[in-house]
């Protein structure tokens, strides 16, 4: 069933049939939105995050002409009797839906802290953009224009237009023969992920690309040279255009 969130206020209007821009009360602000839509986690310690939280904490009343806002998309999105609030409805990704966060995913973790910490946020206000009734391609596409206050490293680009996912395929087909789970970090500030290089999955493109046997094949009529360092591979390597895996994996 579609879940419903309420958000606070001042005013709104729309921008398009199919995109509402509100500014929106932080002390009252849902901090649970799905996060799915965002190609990346926040991470507390970034400087990104100690940036927003100082700024709504030190002096709440100018955060919202100090702040980009959030952009989310929901699958309906309408104001009540009153006009103070606007009600979304969430379609979370086991329902086939796309919705939640798309940029604002560090805004949330310092509403989230800053509630915790018990700041007074009753002056604090956020932009706020809802588009409706998005194709998951076309929140994707919002979110990688949107994430550009920290640059988004390539392999979480990579991960959000799909191109890792020959890999997961093959890793659920080889976690169900061999009973283990493997924990490969395909993009930034993954939670659960190993922080060991080696789990990365540029280090396991790597690997691949290593095993290239049309690219290294001794009894071709080309003498390639064998990489023999893995850390001096060209990156346009590490973008998924490499043989099907092959290999033992260590990060389980």
């Amino acid at each position: 069933m579609p879940k419903t969130w309420n958000i606070k206020i001042d005013n709104y209007f729309q921008a398009n049939p199919n995109c509402i821009i509100a500014t929106a009360h932080v002390d009252s602000f849902p901090t649970d939105l799905p996060l799915e839509p965002n190609i990346r986690e926040a991470n507390r310690k970034s400087a990104t995050y100690r940036q927003i939280f100082g700024s709504l904490t030190t002096e709440p009343a100018k955060f919202f002409s100090r702040h980009s806002g959030i952009v989310l998309s929901a699958n309906k999105a309408k104001p009540n009797r009153n006009k103070t609030e606007l009600e979304l409805e969430i379609l979370e990704a086991n329902e086939g839906g796309s919705d939640g966060i798309i940029n604002g995913g560090h805004t949330i973790l310092a509403f989230e802290q800053a509630k915790n910490y018990k700041y007074d946020l009753t002056e604090a206000r956020v932009k706020v953009t809802i588009h409706i009734g998005l194709t998951e391609e076309s929140a994707k596409d919002i979110a990688l224009a949107s994430n550009t206050t920290t640059p988004v490293d390539s392999r979480s680009k990579v991960n959000a237009r799909g191109d890792y996912k020959f890999i997961k395929q093959y890793l659920v087909q080889l976690e169900r023969a061999e009973d283990r789970k493997f924990r490969i970090a395909y993009y930034q500030n993954q939670s659960g992920a190993p922080r060991n290089a080696q789990c990365n999955v540029t280090h396991l493109l790597k690997l691949l690309y290593c095993l290239d046997r049309n690219k290294y094949n001794p009894d071709g009529n080309k003498r390639t040279k064998h990489p023999v360092c893995l850390c001096a591979l060209p990156e346009k390597y590490f973008s998924c255009s490499l043989l099907s895996p092959g290999l033992s994996l260590t990060c389980s």
